[in-house]
């Protein structure tokens, strides 16, 4: 039973998200009876870049990290995808592969959706169709955004907007204005983001910490509004 009333639960937020409000009963049934509801712990592999592009995925809950490699396999982009967040709108109705890979980060429950019948819903639904439009033009306007900040040859201003970029995406802003970071970051990770070093990842936090424009503790970050101001980056 708790099986049950979680899946209607987890069908009844999906019902409620922006890019499925548009869909009617019909449509959005055709969609459920298609799809399936998978769990996976983390460090598993959803999808590979270049693999052939079979499902759609809605993050019901967890994290999850897209990673996106350069033709010979060097330079790479990363962007976070955390609940209600659906993924690959790249590419969609175009692209016949995965643009990148997708990886859990934490154990994660997800809403699979096999990519034809997706698609074929939405492009039969102009409301649907326009709501995935804005969608994509979201993210491309947020990933130009975060590629120019990145490509900076300074590590420790590298190290500056990854923090940013990882408050926008993964933060949740609290009442005195500074942003919570719930998903663990570990200063490995944090320099693999900035394509930089662990050593010098650590030297920028702890530099940070004594201005007071954040606090790291236990791995997990609380970033505060004046870095965030000065970063021009903030959190929806």
């Amino acid at each position: 039973m708790n099986r049950l009333r979680d899946h209607k639960k987890i069908l009844d937020n999906l019902r409620s998200q922006d890019a499925f409000q548009e869909f009617s009963d019909q449509e959005f049934a055709h969609l459920a009876e298609h799809m399936c509801i998978k769990e996976y712990n983390k460090g598993q592999i959803l999808a590979d870049q270049g693999d052939k592009k079979d499902y759609f995925f809605f993050l019901s809950s967890g994290v999850i990290r897209t990673e996106r490699y350069d033709y010979e396999g060097e330079n790479t982009y990363y962007e976070y995808i955390r609940p209600n967040m659906g993924l690959p709108y790249a590419g969609l109705f175009i692209s016949k592969t995965y643009t990148y890979s997708i990886v859990t980060l934490t154990p994660v429950t997800v809403i699979v959706f096999p990519m034809s019948i997706f698609e074929s819903v939405v492009v039969n639904n102009n409301r649907a169709m326009l709501t995935v439009i804005k969608k994509m033009s979201e993210i491309i306007d947020y990933n130009e955004y975060t590629m120019q900040m990145m490509i900076n040859s300074s590590a420790t201003v590298r190290v500056s907007h990854a923090l940013s970029i990882l408050a926008h995406s993964l933060g949740t802003k609290k009442s005195d204005g500074s942003i919570y970071i719930s998903y663990p970051i570990t200063l490995i990770e944090l320099a693999e983001v900035s394509s930089t070093t662990r050593e010098t990842a650590a030297t920028v936090v702890n530099n940070l910490f004594l201005d007071n424009d954040l606090v790291y503790s236990h791995k997990h970050f609380t970033i505060f509004e004046n870095f965030l101001d000065a970063s021009m980056l903030g959190v929806n």
